[in-house]
């Protein structure tokens, strides 16, 4: 990085401070027998994280050098740098690449924690290959807590995951991803052309419910590059009843919780007082309406939609594909008598579209996943706000 950008301001993709890069610590990380670590209040106020770490380092001058500096307790060279304000350790291709927001939400029992689990998994093993980029995590805290919350339940335990706790009750830093896409040079060969950190959260149902809670400390969500807003629809009347019809086990229907369309319009409006719109301005986040658990809706789904058969994104967002699927979810919302939800996206928000996913690809039965695990279409909607942020490049079949 030059030093001719020493002044560059970014977003801190944690506490979402703006950050100058030349004023930002570093954390020492030699070995305890060279410097001794220490707790640090800041991580113990902000993330209740009271685990003894290495020292901070406050630099005087950093005008020609802004990735690295010395200990002075130990004087080995760190290149760990800090936010200043919330001490999470920075990506270190920070102020390379710009970082992009994408925030996960949805109401209670909507699904979010499994979704995270096997979207995660599905771009680093499947999706990258297929769009030539690399997808990994950006720090050691995404890594351990990815495994521990997410993958290992899943995936090792075959246990289904616990609803997220409120961000009153739990300061879990968001999962934080690199991604660098090659490209062809003019010469032929391959180089980075892109790059991007990608911040994913996973937001608490019930505090979705509250909206003083979304407004003081869910600000990320109107600072936000993309949402994906997740919708359960074994929520929604008409849905529950159609099945019951068709003689549907009563027993995979949960208990009915916020209407759907009240939690939308609380995010809108949480929205637009962040961004200081007026009432007639449209929201220009893009935002991916998904609905999940779409393996329980078989009964109701015609097994010739598009939306049944597995994607195809090849070398770009498959924009052909998508606009099937756009087009057969809102048929469906209106066959569901979903009007409020559909009226309410096409006229508060300029980019949109409806997607309809499974995370596990089956129910669990009493929170054990007994089959194997199938995740259909779940990366549609990231991949989709990719190329809304002109990440990806969108291909026509």
């Amino acid at each position: 990085m030059s030093f001719f950008f020493h002044d560059k301001k970014i977003l801190c993709p944690f506490c979402f401070n703006v950050v100058y890069l030349n004023q930002t610590p570093f954390r020492c990380v030699s070995h305890a027998k060279l410097c001794a670590p220490v707790p640090d209040q800041v991580l113990i106020d902000i993330w209740n994280d009271n685990r003894p770490t290495g020292q901070v380092i406050f630099r005087k001058d950093a005008k020609f050098n802004i990735n690295s500096t010395v200990c002075p307790k130990c004087n080995q060279i760190t290149t760990n740098r800090l936010c200043p304000y919330c001490h999470s350790s920075l990506p270190y291709a920070i102020g390379d690449f710009n970082n992009y927001i994408f925030s996960l939400v949805g109401a209670k029992e909507s699904g979010k924690s499994h979704y995270l689990s096997t979207l995660i998994k599905t771009l680093k093993e499947g999706v990258s290959e297929n769009l030539n980029f690399n997808f990994s995590a950006s720090n050691d805290e995404t890594v351990k807590r990815y495994n521990d919350d997410f993958f290992k339940p899943i995936f090792r335990e075959k246990q289904t995951i616990a609803p997220t706790a409120s961000v009153l009750a739990q300061k879990n830093q968001p999962l934080v991803y690199n991604l660098l896409l090659n490209g062809k040079t003019i010469f032929g060969g391959e180089k980075i052309k892109k790059g991007a950190s990608l911040v994913f959260f996973d937001t608490a149902g019930e505090d979705l419910n509250d909206s003083n809670i979304m407004a003081t400390l869910n600000k990320y969500i109107y600072l936000s590059d993309g949402i994906i807003f997740l919708i359960d629809p074994l929520q929604i009347t008409d849905v529950r009843n159609k099945l019951l019809a068709k003689h549907v086990d009563p027993s995979i229907l949960p208990n009915q919780n916020t209407p759907t369309i009240d939690v939308i319009e609380k995010i809108t409006n949480l929205i637009q007082r962040g961004r200081l719109l007026r009432s007639t301005s449209k929201i220009s986040i893009p935002i991916a309406v998904a609905f999940t658990k779409f393996d329980a809706l078989s009964p109701l789904i015609d097994n010739q939609f598009q939306i049944t058969k597995k994607p195809k994104h090849l070398h770009g967002f498959d924009i052909t594909d998508f606009n099937s699927i756009n087009s057969e979810m809102i048929g469906l919302l209106k066959n569901w008598n979903c009007h409020d939800i559909l009226n309410h996206i096409t006229v508060r928000y300029k980019y949109y579209g409806f997607f309809g996913l499974s995370a596990l690809g089956n129910s669990p039965i009493l929170n054990k996943i007994v089959n194997a695990i199938k995740p259909h279409r779940v990366e549609d909607p990231i991949l989709w706000l990719m190329h809304k942020n002109r990440l990806i490049k969108k291909v026509k079949r």
